[in-house]
């Protein structure tokens, strides 16, 4: 039954969902309630919103050939691109926010 999972896994899952739907999952994963998965351990990851800019610096470093072949990303992309008066892009055109490390 639902009270028999030791692990639940949300990988790079809650971006892709509006915020108010954030509590729904809390609720059903974590509460105590009849039909909640109550698992002994939840391990959620998202996106890093801070770690956005070194990809941003790694498209740019590669469109110019001087990207370091330990790191690459999609030179040709300008889903990373974007100007500093511009709000950054996000990761994915499915993601709804990006969470920096602290809002995490």
């Amino acid at each position: 039954g639902v009270n028999d999972i030791d692990v639940v896994v949300l990988m790079e899952v809650i971006e892709h969902m509006p915020l108010g739907h954030l509590d729904l999952v809390t609720a059903r994963v974590l509460s105590a309630g009849a039909g909640c998965i109550r698992p002994r351990v939840c391990v959620v990851t998202t996106p890093n919103a801070d770690y956005n800019k070194k990809i941003d610096a790694a498209a740019a470093a590669a469109a110019a050939g001087t990207a370091d072949a330990s790191f690459s990303v999609g030179a040709g992309s300008s889903h990373f691109s974007h100007s500093s008066s511009a709000p950054p892009r996000l990761r994915h055109p499915d993601h709804k926010y990006e969470l920096t490390e602290r809002e995490f």
